[in-house]
């Protein structure tokens, strides 16, 4: 009976095991990788707050498609900002939504332009 349990425990342990370790394609918009390119744009040529802050970082938080034009798709994208320490006192952070433009030619994505502030 223990040697049943512990077969028992040693299989879900390893189909979890399993699902952990395999690699999944970006969980907000759906397209391996875009998110951390989304970020890279904006990273290169955001501001925000009336460039109050020019070297902001953003973290994607959620992601829509709202409209596709042949190999181009546009995502209102959602994204927590900083720039520097979050910590106290730090005015240069925030949350803002934009709207990025990706183009899909060819199966690898590409963002070309973006809403907001910019340098």
């Amino acid at each position: 009976m223990a040697f049943r349990y512990r077969a028992l425990a040693v299989t879900v342990g390893v189909i979890v095991a399993g699902c952990t370790l395999s690699p999944t394609p970006s969980s907000i918009t759906g397209v391996a990788g875009l998110d951390r390119d989304i970020e890279r744009y904006y990273s290169g040529r955001a501001w925000e707050r009336s460039a109050s802050c020019t070297r902001p970082s953003m973290r994607v938080i959620g992601a829509d498609e709202i409209s596709r034009n042949g190999d181009e798709v546009t995502f209102s994208v959602r994204y927590f900002w900083s720039q520097g320490n979050v910590e106290p006192g730090n005015t240069c952070r925030g949350s803002g939504e934009r709207r990025f433009v990706v183009d899909l030619e060819g199966g690898d994505a590409r963002v070309v332009a973006m809403t907001g502030e910019q340098r």
